[in-house]
């Protein structure tokens, strides 16, 4: 009976407050996990709004040049020629073999500053600007060797109509460039997808040169799905976030609208490197519990 008695004690004393102790602990832990997953999303998404944002400057910056080119007078009035038309936009600004200025008559012949000449009058952005506004597409147009195009569009408007359009084409290696300026922590980084869900600009160019479409390489691939299920949420105009694996990692990201363009922005991270700041915490917490535990017991 002493020794029963002896061993109800020990249990009150020590197993007792060893266990309410690591139900408590593994409870701080966890929601200490919930907390910091929460922060490390939060973080993520507001770098793809800023990511966005930068996006969206970039593309009101080109179609306010366009409009200002528009109102030129040499550019609206039909005592020009074509030719003079393209020598104008060249003086005006400098093209470079990743941006052309161009010239499209209202028939949607396009003409180079480069020297560059397409039928465009059945491509989408062409058919958008007939209405008189603005636009911002990507074509498929063999413009640049490698990279797909993207072609900015202003319509040049005299006396109430549309008399042409002016356009800059840019290669979306431009945009990549843009893009690998986005970066955070040791791994982080941002991309764009366009309407359609192909990568329009990433850090890995061989994603933009092959027209990569995650949304439709996870019908072959399942290990795409939970990226693909996000960039489906992207492509709905979302702002959010989740996890996903890719190429042997996991991986999470933040997403945001671009707006006045049907294109979404993402900033994305390996788990490891997005949590690497918070893993001090988790460490802090640990010790917290283990210094309770033994105050409990001692």
């Amino acid at each position: 009976m002493k020794k029963l008695g002896e061993s109800e004690k020990y249990t009150k004393k020590y197993i007792i407050p060893i266990i309410i102790s690591i139900i408590f602990g593994g409870l701080a832990i966890i929601h200490t996990n919930i907390y910091l997953n929460n922060m490390v999303k939060q973080s993520l998404v507001e770098i793809a709004k800023m990511g966005a944002k930068t996006i969206e400057h970039k593309i009101e910056w080109n179609l306010d040049r366009l409009e200002l080119l528009s109102e030129s007078e040499i550019i609206f009035s039909d005592k020009y020629s074509i030719k003079e038309k393209i020598n104008y936009l060249s003086q005006s600004d400098k093209s470079n073999a990743c941006i052309d200025l161009a010239y499209i008559t209202a028939d949607g012949m396009l003409y180079g500053v480069s020297g560059r000449e397409f039928d465009v009058s059945r491509e989408k952005f062409f058919l958008e600007a007939i209405s008189g506004k603005q636009t911002v597409e990507t074509v498929d147009l063999p413009y640049y060797k490698d990279y797909p195009a993207i072609v900015f569009t202003s319509p040049v408007i005299y006396d109430g109509s549309i008399k042409s359009f002016v356009s800059l084409i840019y290669s979306t290696e431009v945009l990549c460039e843009l893009v690998e300026d986005i970066t955070f922590g040791n791994e982080g980084y941002g991309y764009i997808i366009d309407s359609k869900g192909f990568t329009l600009a990433h850090n890995d160019r061989s994603l933009v040169i092959n027209k990569v479409n995650s949304i439709n390489d996870a019908i072959n691939d399942t290990s795409l799905k939970k990226l693909a299920d996000l960039e489906l949420r992207m492509l709905r105009g979302e702002t959010g976030s989740g996890s996903y694996f890719y190429k042997g990692q996991n991986k999470i990201m933040g997403f945001s609208k671009v707006n006045n363009v049907s294109w979404s922005f993402a900033a994305t991270s390996p788990t490891t490197d997005a949590f690497s700041a918070a893993s001090p915490i988790i460490m802090v917490v640990t010790l917290a519990v283990c210094a309770f535990s033994l105050c409990l017991i001692l």
